[in-house]
C-alpha cells in the first residue's frame, strides 16, 4: 500500500526537531487513497488525544509498503521518535523537485511551490498565519490544525501522483 504521511509538531526555541524533549508531536495524518485520509490527534492544549492513535498509526505503517511525504526524513523522524517502526520503501516529493529544478536557488522547494508547478491546489493559509504569529500548532484552534494537516496529505497526494505521471512519460 502507498501512503502519504504529514505530522505537525511542537516547534520550542524556533527548532521542530523531534530530538530535543521539549517536542512534541501534535498530530499525524495518513491518506492511502485519493481525498480519503485518517487525521489523529495526538497532544493539542484544546482537543482530546485519539485513543486508538498509537495502535491504528502501527497498523498503518505495517500495511505500508511506499512511505510518501514531502521533505518526508522529517515525517519518519518523528514517527521513529515517537517509538513507531517502519522499515519499507521511502519517496520524498521534496527530492523530486530539487532534481527537477536542478537545485535552482530560485525555484522555492516547499509544499505549496512544488503544487504550484503543476497546478494543484497549494498549503492552507489560516494555520501559517497563526503559526508566523507565534502560535503553535498544539495551540491553534484544533479544526484549523485539522484542516491544515489533511490539505498537507491531499495535496502530497496529487504531487506525488503527478510526479510518476512525469516519470513514466504519461503527464
Amino acid at each position: 500500500m502507498i501512503t502519504v504521511v504529514d505530522i505537525e509538531c511542537t516547534s520550542r526555541d524556533k527548532s521542530p526537531s523531534p530530538y530535543k524533549p521539549e517536542n512534541y508531536l501534535v498530530s499525524v495524518g495518513m491518506q492511502a487513497v485519493p481525498e480519503v485520509g485518517v487525521y489523529w490527534c495526538i497532544k493539542h492544549n484544546d482537543q482530546a488525544s485519539s485513543i486508538l492513535a498509537q495502535k491504528e498509526i502501527q497498523e498503518w505503517l505495517d500495511e505500508t509498503t511506499l512511505l510518501v511525504g514531502h521533505n518526508i526524513k522529517f515525517d519518519l523522524s518523528w514517527l521513529l521518535e515517537c517509538g513507531f517502526t517502519y522499515d519499507g520503501e521511502i519517496y520524498d516529493t521534496m527530492i523530486f523537485e530539487f532534481l527537477k529544478v536542478g537545485g535552482d536557488p530560485s525555484k522555492r522547494l516547499n509544499l505549496s511551490a512544488s503544487c504550484a508547478r503543476y497546478g494543484l491546489p497549494v498549503k492552507t493559509d489560516e494555520a501559517g498565519i497563526l503559526f508566523n504569529e507565534g502560535i503553535g500548532f498544539e495551540s491553534m484552534p484544533w479544526h484549523i490544525v485539522e484542516e491544515y494537516g489533511r490539505n498537507d496529505v491531499d495535496i502530497t497526494w496529487m504531487l506525488y501522483h503527478k510526479q510518476m505521471e512525469e516519470l513514466n512519460g504519461t503527464a
